[in-house]
């Protein structure tokens, strides 16, 4: 995997923004609860991890509109396809030829398993592991989207 640069300019957003949820949800009687149980599993999962190029990940980052409407509104298959497309391009050439030489699992397919493997064991519930997926990627492991 390739290596990356520590940049989180583009999140110096403020967490007065508008959320940008599906019509199902902005709709709904539901739409503050909804915002409110995923910014409490963000905050449950993100507790102890770390940025990838060091230090604790801002709160008012994990828990921006932007962020927040990414995991209401991505799906697992979504969030996979979107983290495999990313990763795709850190792969090393090498890499991919002996995996299919040899019918070996490349790095990216890895990550992308064990980071589900666990969520899934943090209890995180399936309507916002895609979007977590991408958020714990673009944060923990620096992988640009």
């Amino acid at each position: 995997m390739g290596s990356f640069v520590c940049d989180l300019d583009d999140d110096l957003e403020t967490s007065d923004g508008e959320f940008d949820l599906n019509e199902d949800i902005l709709n709904s009687n539901f739409k503050d609860d909804i915002i409110a149980v995923a910014m409490q599993y963000v905050d449950q999962f993100f507790q102890d991890k770390c940025l990838y190029c060091g230090g604790a990940i801002p709160r008012h980052i994990l828990h921006s509109p932007k962020r927040i409407s990414k995991i209401i509104n991505t799906s697992v298959s979504d969030g996979v396809g979107e983290a495999y497309e990313a990763l795709e391009k850190t792969l090393d050439p090498e890499d991919l030829k002996r995996a299919e030489q040899f019918g070996n699992v490349t790095e990216d397919i890895k990550l992308v398993n064990q980071t589900l493997h666990t969520l899934a064991l943090h209890k995180i519930p399936k309507c916002f592991a895609g979007g977590m997926l991408l958020m714990y990627l673009e944060f923990c492991e620096g992988v640009q989207f």
